[in-house]
């Protein structure tokens, strides 16, 4: 027998018929093969937003949801707290594909045509940084929120242990355990990476974002006077173009110097734009 709340949770996340909302275009580089906008559609009654990244055809990615892959979208879904409050009570993996969903159907395409995150963060914060050098661009598309799920790497706990819990709970363990707070990086270039590149990136894009957090002297929300070095749901989908090669994408190699800039920049203005976080004086201890 099917679970009588996953079934009211079905129901209430279908939008009403023909209810339409706004749709608005985020400026992307013109040497990056992309178009960006943010769709406006209902879930559990709320307004709720979703960035869409559409590419003329399939690209490779590498995604910390999904792994490698190819795809046409990538999406990042913001649902506000009053959604958010709903949402842990119930299926957080249920909810994102729901929400996914109805953001795919807006814009004309089938779900499993995208690589998707999500986040409690106001999507109208989302914070945009563009490096250029040589023909190549980088571009990082940024929301962030580290207000109440804040954590210091390697001292904060992690009480979610994944192999002793039931499968269904095991699906949406962010939703259950944790504060409100996200950092959601997209990394667009028209360069083509080589999959080292991209995974390489990964670790550019986080010593980015711990140097923002350090920037702006963001807490941790678990540690008294310990200094946040993320949260602990923070996600990154790093996207390939079809431009000049790229391997390297380390701290000594151009693309990567690009890379961390544009990161670092967007991430200290999202974190800015969403929770007022700002950088201390030149000279003052924190």
């Amino acid at each position: 027998m099917k679970n009588p709340a996953f079934i009211v949770l079905l129901v209430v996340l279908l939008p009403g018929p023909g209810w339409a909302g706004e749709r608005t275009p985020v400026p992307l580089p013109a040497e990056v093969p992309a178009q960006a906008e943010i769709v406006m559609h209902r879930m559990l009654d709320e307004e709720t937003r979703t960035l869409v990244v559409r590419f003329p055809s399939p690209m490779r990615l590498l995604s910390t949801r999904l792994g490698f892959a190819e795809k046409t979208v990538v999406m990042n879904h913001g649902a506000p707290l009053a959604v958010w409050n709903r949402v842990c009570r119930g299926d957080g993996r249920t909810y994102e594909r729901m929400a996914v969903s109805e953001a795919a159907r807006r814009v004309g395409i089938a779900p499993d045509e995208a690589a998707y995150l999500s986040t409690a963060a106001d999507i109208r914060n989302l914070a945009a940084a563009v490096e250029s050098f040589d023909g190549v661009t980088v571009a990082a598309l940024v929301t962030a929120g580290a207000r109440t799920n804040a954590q210091r790497a390697g001292v904060d706990r992690g009480d979610f242990v994944e192999w002793k819990t039931a499968p269904s709970e095991a699906s949406s363990p962010p939703f259950r355990r944790s504060g409100v707070g996200t950092v959601n990086i997209i990394l667009l270039t028209n360069a083509r990476l080589k999959d080292e590149a991209m995974a390489r990136l990964l670790i550019t894009a986080t010593e980015a974002k711990v140097a923002a957090f350090e920037d702006l002297n963001v807490p941790s929300s678990y540690t008294p006077g310990a200094q946040a070095t993320g949260t602990g749901t923070d996600e990154i989908i790093v996207v390939s173009g079809t431009g000049p090669v790229v391997t390297c994408a380390g701290g000594h190699c151009r693309f990567g110097e690009m890379a961390a800039r544009a990161v670092k920049r967007a991430v200290e203005e999202g974190l800015g734009k969403q929770n007022g976080f700002k950088r201390r004086p030149a000279g003052r201890e924190p």
